[in-house]
């Protein structure tokens, strides 16, 4: 009888076990490359989860995911699952060709390597069981990437790049030639330029020997490597012998012929006190601008603007307030969006520290 009791109690135990290890997101080991040859061989999608390995909200939505039921059940059956970690070099790699800045940031694509949809993991209404409500507001997607393009030309670009990436691989692992992957990277620049479809452009065109066009590839990346893309391109500038310092000018702190102070120092700010500020412009630029909206992430600024059109060298003005909080230097970004196709975000800053 104590035999059969520690039998049935060993068997409960290790079903007990075997249910609690089921209920997890099951995320595969490997490379980008094993990860997207294995999905066209299953016919799966895959799912990737951009982190870090210190970031708590990452951890604490790599828990959610597990804890709902929904998605957890969706992911497992429908996708492959990869973590890819902004400070891995052996993982980083899709979040360079993403351009992903910010963690944690979840994707979803086909076997393909095209881009289904990508969100923000804090929206109350994520289900990976239901991808046609996950999304991104498109203010917040040029905020949040920096580049100038719909979301709709961002997923194309990462498509091409993607592939390109996959084709360059392969490539170089099985000595084939770069062709077809080079076209590829050419393409994505072709709908817009970023840093990593002219890095990937430049790397082949270095290895077929077509320096002219390594030339052209290396002075386009260099073009769009702002302060900003440090943390995720300055590792992969030094791979390829480029300065990690040497940043261009912010595209987005170039406003349609707007003249703008871009940044504002303040000395010193008492905590628990309000500051005001104000970033005065002049319209110096052929046409009638109008600032559509101004944005700061969190509930610290209140801002205003000029809300109606400003004509050609007439003025106008984006005014706060912020509510000083904690010790410390501070350096916050202020969105402002524009009427502009070719110019449709500028960014501000408000500098420094509350004691």
């Amino acid at each position: 009888m104590k035999l059969l009791f520690h039998s049935l109690y060993f068997s409960l135990t290790l079903l007990l076990l075997m249910s609690c290890g089921s209920k997890k997101v099951h995320y595969m080991e490997g490379s980008l490359t094993d990860v997207f040859l294995k999905a066209r061989k299953q016919g799966k999608k895959v799912f990737i989860l951009v982190a870090d390995t210190s970031c708590r909200r990452c951890k604490a939505f790599s828990a959610k995911l597990d804890a709902e039921e929904s998605s957890r059940s969706a992911l497992n059956r429908d996708y492959l699952c990869y973590k890819a970690y902004t400070n891995d070099p052996a993982t980083r790699d899709i979040a360079q060709i993403l351009k992903c800045r910010g963690i944690p940031c979840p994707y979803f694509f086909n076997a393909d390597g095209s881009l289904i949809t990508f969100g923000y993991p804090n929206s109350p209404v994520f289900d990976a069981s239901h991808t046609e409500r996950i999304s991104f507001d498109p203010k917040k997607f040029m905020e949040f990437y920096r580049i100038n393009a719909t979301i709709e030309e961002y997923k194309r670009m990462v498509y091409y790049s993607l592939n390109a990436y996959l084709l360059m691989q392969e490539a170089l692992n099985e000595n084939k030639p770069m062709d077809s992957a080079y076209a590829l990277a050419n393409r994505s620049i072709q709908i817009k330029g970023y840093l990593y479809n002219y890095y990937l452009a430049f790397k082949m065109a270095s290895k077929m020997g077509l320096d002219k066009d390594a030339d052209r590839d290396l002075e386009g990346l260099a073009s769009y490597y702002s302060a900003a893309d440090y943390s995720l391109y300055g590792p992969l500038m030094k791979s390829i012998g480029a300065p990690e310092t040497a940043f261009a000018k912010d595209p987005f702190q170039d406003g349609v012929g707007l003249y703008f102070k871009n940044t504002i120092v303040v000395q010193n700010v008492k905590a628990g006190r309000d500051l005001e500020f104000t970033f005065p412009f002049q319209n110096l630029g052929a046409s009638t601008v109008k600032v559509n909206d101004a944005e700061h992430p969190c509930s610290c600024i209140k801002l205003d603007w000029t809300r109606t059109p400003v004509a050609v060298e007439d003025t106008g003005s984006i005014r706060g307030v912020f509510h000083a909080e904690g010790m410390g230097h501070f350096s916050k970004e202020i969105y402002v969006h524009l009427d502009s196709k070719d110019h449709p975000m500028l960014i501000l800053t408000l500098e420094g520290d509350i004691i």
